[in-house]
């Protein structure tokens, strides 16, 4: 399916000259940031690529992958170069896309596109700082993007062309799981690209045929992230860090804060808090519950454990009784 969508670019290459300068823009862009822009996310990860040890902090599927790479012979700059072709290739389809569903004329079909991507690549835009960021927000957005312009492709392929529809839906259904692995978050999206497929199936073409069918093939992106995930954590030894118990501890934190009358339904978290927890708490940033060193804490390392099953059973309670401590303290990390 890789190759063919690498054919076809090719081939458009040839075709279209706009193609071209597009390609030709990433390149510069890739030059210009060579090799990559690295945060201490990026290096967490990379260390982990280098070592060939994994943690579950970051998903490990981009630090796996960019091991191989290395491997291979690859370096980090293999990886942002691919990110770059891709984030501009997205962005130049999707596009021509929106304007070919739009019944545009076919020169502004071509060269549109083109506009739109370098008023995208404007100083003024974080888009060239995300497509040379080695980071799972970037593979992300790249996806998201891609997502999208198969999502519309799909709507408009002939029923009888079987084989068009079905690399275009498998090519949805890999990126849309590969979101889910890059990004632990992302299974919020879960609705809507469960109604992207739904939309996109061709059996609800049919009157008579069993709805069960689509629903079934419209979920397979989730099913799909739970096999690799876990065959991922068995194959590599992912070491567990439970991310997920740090921010339940920390919003925890937040909703004693909120309302002392919630420590009734938080025992283990209130039993733990330092003195000065109040001063230490931080909305959004987990680094106040966590053993790391540099930071205040809100909760005792000595006797609080990140691992500790209790966390999330009074999270839970916590949510059934004062679920709007919670939304409070959720809107204060985001906003």
């Amino acid at each position: 399916m890789m190759l063919q969508l690498l054919s076809k670019i090719k081939k458009s290459l040839f075709e279209n000259p706009a193609l071209i300068i597009v390609v030709c823009i990433s390149f510069i862009l890739w030059a210009l940031f060579y090799p990559a822009y690295m945060s201490a996310d990026s290096l967490v990860q990379y260390e982990q690529a280098l070592s060939g040890v994994y943690e579950d902090w970051h998903p490990p599927v981009m630090a796996i992958l960019v091991h191989y790479i290395l491997l291979l012979g690859g370096s980090i700059a293999t990886v942002t170069f691919m990110q770059t072709i891709f984030g501009c290739l997205g962005v130049y389809f999707l596009a021509k896309e929106i304007l070919r569903q739009r019944n545009v004329n076919e020169k502004k079909q071509t060269w549109v596109p083109l506009y739109i991507l370098i008023i995208l690549l404007l100083p003024v835009s974080p888009f060239p700082f995300y497509l040379m960021h080695f980071l799972k927000d970037t593979w992300i957005a790249i996806g998201f993007i891609w997502i999208t312009y198969l999502g519309l492709r799909t709507t408009i392929i002939n029923q009888k062309n079987t084989k068009q529809y079905i690399v275009n839906y498998t090519a949805l259904v890999l990126l849309i799981s590969l979101v889910f692995i890059t990004r632990y978050n992302a299974i919020v999206l879960v609705p809507v690209f469960f109604l992207l497929l739904f939309y996109n199936s061709k059996r609800l073409a049919d009157a008579k045929q069993s709805v069960i069918p689509v629903i079934l093939w419209s979920v397979l992106p989730f099913f799909v992230y739970i096999a690799v995930q876990k065959q991922l954590n068995i194959a590599f030894q992912i070491k567990k860090l439970h991310p997920e118990n740090q921010v339940m501890a920390l919003e925890s934190v937040g909703a004693l804060l909120q309302d002392k009358n919630n420590s009734s339904y938080v025992p283990y978290i209130s039993a733990n808090l330092t003195p000065n927890y109040e001063y230490a708490y931080f909305p959004g940033n987990v680094a106040s519950v966590m053993n790391w060193e540099g930071s205040e804490k809100t909760l005792n390392q000595l006797t609080f454990s990140i691992a500790d099953e209790r966390i999330k059973k009074e999270y839970i309670n916590l949510a059934w009784h004062a679920p709007g401590s919670l939304v409070k303290v959720k809107s204060e990390g985001f906003f």
